[in-house]
């Protein structure tokens, strides 16, 4: 056996569900994920460790009751396995750090990950040769292909509209997105790395300093950004956003600058706009329903601390951060659904639940309606990927919950009478791109609306991916370009709010 040092932290993207199952269950779902008949096996490290901790366990070699390790398909010690690629077996089976090392790459990440990526450096981010080479070399090609080659007979339509540099960025991102860890993905998203970022391009156009006033805000388990332009002033309008990410990264001062020029665009239709960004947990330290928690805790800050009255609060988010303001709506409606998620979410649910104390709208940004479903199917233009979608999707719902759970997944709430009482005042406004994974899901979740008998203005782009007008800001090639989506999002919001 070599002596060389492997990479120890590993990815197998394995999508097992973290619900509490059955030993002979969980070897069932690992048997059909690598059976070679599955079009995703191929992409499941690890493939050789899996099989022979199977094997072992199921010919009585081994008996889940103590750690046991495998590299390169052999049983090893402990030591062994720490100089290499190891996949553990212990406590009755595959245990939940085990899980989540086959899901994430490692048990459990906390504040240190950034010391590890930098010990780590490239080898995290570009993990092997064939990965490299696919950046280095295919990418190039593809885009050379589709965008001078077939022109505009090319199959992807994005490609068909982007600029060079936007279909660029988008392919790296895809790369980004099925190859880097989520531990890792997160330090371009933190406030170390963002607000720095930010104050750079800022600087870069003339500002030395923020056009408005912000704070952050922090009370107890609720973390945001409170930002309005007249701070002596009481808003007309709160934008309340929770970010996207997969449950898993991003945080609120990414967004800022999302953020800055929607408040920017909100002073042109109020007079005193303010934006409170929610800064909630991260998954899977802090599953579900954690973040609804959080997003039920800042609306409450809103409505007592800062005053604002709930038909002036327009609830936001893109992706998951759309995800959690539409659980935010059915759980204010039916706080003890099952009598199983802490309750009434942070005490004295009822007291928001009343038709006079729902939001006065919501406003959607490709939101992921339904955790886990067979409508998200990828694409040949958009960045996200169906399969790792839904691996995020099993660590936010944790070990306890289920991907099927109607406030963790809202698309899986068929309920027309619940949606009805949960629906905000003056309904939703929902855009997306066509070209998106969750294209499908979304046309699936305005149809329910509508049927719900609730008011959606639903745009849909021709050709756009995932959550456009968040990218586009930062890729597009001209001012008009990078605030489009913004502006039609602020024009909704006027036109749906400020009317009688």
């Amino acid at each position: 056996m070599s002596s060389a040092k492997k990479e120890i932290f590993f990815a197998p993207t394995v999508p097992i569900p973290l619900a509490p199952v059955s030993v002979s269950e969980r070897i069932k779902q690992l048997k059909l994920l690598l059976d070679d008949a599955n079009p995703q096996a191929e992409r499941i490290e690890q493939r050789s460790n899996i099989r022979a901790a199977i094997a072992a366990y199921e010919n009585g070699t081994i008996t889940g009751e103590t750690e046991t390790y495998f590299m390169d398909g052999v049983q090893v010690t402990r030591e062994e396995a720490m100089n290499g690629t190891m996949w553990a077996w212990s406590e009755g089976g595959l245990s939940f750090q085990l899980v989540q090392k086959a899901v994430y790459g490692h048990g459990h990440y906390g504040p240190d990950y950034h010391e590890a990526a930098a010990a780590t450096g490239p080898s995290i981010l570009f993990p092997r040769p064939t990965v490299n080479l696919r950046l280095v070399i295919k990418l190039p090609v593809s885009i050379v292909n589709d965008r001078y080659i077939l022109g505009r007979f090319t199959t992807k339509p994005f490609a068909r509209r982007a600029t060079l540099f936007e279909d660029a960025v988008v392919r790296c991102v895809h790369y980004g997105f099925t190859n880097i860890k989520p531990p890792i993905a997160r330090i371009f998203f933190v406030k170390g790395v963002s607000w720095p970022f930010l104050r750079y391009r800022m600087l870069r156009h003339g500002y030395l300093s923020l056009p408005v006033h912000l704070e952050d805000i922090e009370q107890g388990s609720l973390k945001g950004v409170w930002m309005i332009d007249d701070p002596s002033l009481k808003p007309d309008i709160v934008f309340y956003f929770a970010h996207g990410g997969g449950f898993s990264m991003g945080s609120a001062y990414f967004y800022l600058e999302f953020l800055l020029v929607t408040l920017e665009l909100l002073r042109s239709k109020f007079s005193n706009p303010a934006i409170f960004a929610l800064d909630y947990s991260l998954a899977p330290e802090s599953p579900f329903p954690s973040q609804v928690e959080q997003a039920l805790a800042g609306y409450k800050y809103l409505l007592a601390t800062k005053n604002v009255p709930p038909s002036r609060i327009c609830i936001a988010g893109d992706s998951a951060g759309g995800t959690i303001m539409l659980s935010l709506l059915l759980r204010l409606t039916r706080p003890n659904v099952g009598g199983r998620v802490s309750g009434e979410l942070n005490g004295n649910a009822k007291s928001v639940s009343a038709e006079s104390n729902k939001p006065g709208m919501a406003c959607l940004i490709s939101p992921w309606a339904t955790l886990v479903s067979p409508a998200h199917r990828d694409t040949e233009s958009d960045y996200l990927d169906a399969f790792r979608l839904h691996v995020f999707a099993h660590g936010y719902v944790g070990r306890k919950g289920s991907v099927y759970d109607p406030v963790a997944s809202p698309g899986s709430c068929k309920d027309v009478d619940w949606w009805r009482q949960a629906a905000p005042q003056k309904g939703f406004a929902i855009s997306y791109g066509s070209e998106e994974v969750l294209a499908s899901d979304i046309r699936d979740l305005v149809e329910l609306l509508h049927s719900s008998g609730v008011r959606v203005v639903a745009d849909e782009d021709e050709g756009e991916v995932h959550a456009w007008p968040v990218a586009g800001l930062f890729l597009g090639s001209t001012k008009e370009s990078r605030i489009r989506g913004a502006r039609r999002m602020v024009d909704r919001i006027a036109g749906l709010m400020v009317e009688a």
